[in-house]
């Protein structure tokens, strides 16, 4: 049978990803702006404290999972829709539930934000797609003027002995 001691250890595995969620949330938000500036060096460092939240959501995910095993098996509960089903038995947790919610807010936000951050930067490689075409064009016009040649013409040398 589950306690209430798996349930408590469940809500503060979920409210410690929320807290990350929340982090990455304000993170994307900051790369928003940072494409939007093209400031390619912050950007970077964005991306990679990004990388850093996610794995440690990783990491939380993976130490829920005894717990989830553990009320799926005991409650016969599916594993693809746990969490729900548990919310309707007994062991029904306000906290949990709006823990889980705010999770699933984040995370539609989050996936709004990204699939923006992904046009602005399609859209700014396509800006300098172009000006590098435009510099390479006038690389070879520059080239093409500024080449110059030796020329050699043959002469003819007349000699009258």
């Amino acid at each position: 049978m589950i306690d209430k001691q798996i349930i408590d250890r469940v809500i503060k595995i979920y409210k410690n990803e929320l807290t990350y969620y929340q982090n990455l949330l304000s993170l994307s938000q900051k790369q928003q702006k940072l494409i939007k500036n093209s400031d390619l060096e912050e950007l970077e460092r964005i991306l990679s404290s990004k990388e850093q939240v996610m794995s440690k959501i990783d990491d939380l995910e993976l130490k829920l999972k005894p717990y989830k095993n553990a009320c799926i098996k005991a409650l016969d509960l599916d594993d693809k829709r746990w969490i729900s089903q548990l919310l309707e038995t007994e062991l029904f947790d306000l906290e949990l539930e709006d823990t889980i919610n705010s999770i699933k807010t984040l995370i539609k936000e989050l996936n709004d934000l990204d699939k923006q951050n992904q046009k602005l930067m399609a859209d700014k490689k396509n800006e300098l797609m172009k000006e590098i075409g435009k510099i390479r064009k006038g690389s070879k016009v520059n080239k093409s003027y500024n080449s110059k040649q030796a020329r050699i013409h043959s002469t003819f040398i007349d000699n009258k002995s």
